[in-house]
């Protein structure tokens, strides 16, 4: 937004909140499937995830940059500046998910029952 020389207004500060809300998401998902995976080892946790999850993130990253997309097209300026924060927003959160958040786990995620914070 300080790139573009946006002020911060009604508009922006809604987008801010959603934003939030969507750069999380993948990166959550994962990471559940990661803890609820009955395999032992770091690497074969995140092949699951990335098996079991990965086409879903994909195809909610397509949907929503697809009809983030859409907005380009618009009008008003609100509209504008919305698709310019949900597409970035959307765009980065899937390289962060599956490149950051797939490398970190596959180095030092839970493994053989150790570092497992949700262990009893």
């Amino acid at each position: 937004m300080q790139l573009k020389g946006w002020q911060l207004g009604i508009a922006e500060s809604i987008a801010i909140v959603v934003q939030v809300g969507l750069s999380v998401d993948y990166v959550v998902h994962l990471s559940i499937d990661y803890l609820n995976s009955p395999h032992l080892s770091r690497n074969d946790k995140m092949k699951q995830s990335y098996k079991q999850m990965g086409i879903s993130i994909l195809s909610g990253t397509l949907t929503t940059f697809g009809s983030g997309a859409f907005l380009f097209g618009a009008q008003l300026v609100l509209f504008n500046k919305f698709a310019v924060l949900i597409t970035s927003t959307i765009s980065l959160s899937f390289l962060t998910s599956m490149l950051l958040f797939g490398a970190l786990s596959h180095m030092i995620g839970p493994q053989y029952g150790r570092g497992d914070i949700c262990k009893n």
